[in-house]
C-alpha cells in the first residue's frame, strides 16, 4: 500500500514527528480562536 509507505516514511523522519508534535497544539489554539471569534460574532 502507498499509505503504509507514507506512514513508514513519516515515522522514520524525526523532524516530521516534531512538526506533528507542535502542529497538534497549534491546531487546538487555532480551533479555540475560531470558536471564540464565532462566539463573539454571535453575541455582537
Amino acid at each position: 500500500m502507498i499509505f503504509q509507505r507514507i506512514i513508514g516514511f513519516l515515522q522514520k523522519n524525526n523532524p516530521l514527528k516534531m512538526m506533528g508534535r507542535y502542529a497538534l497544539p497549534l491546531l487546538a489554539q487555532i480551533k479555540s480562536l475560531i470558536l471564540s471569534t464565532l462566539h463573539f460574532e454571535v453575541f455582537v
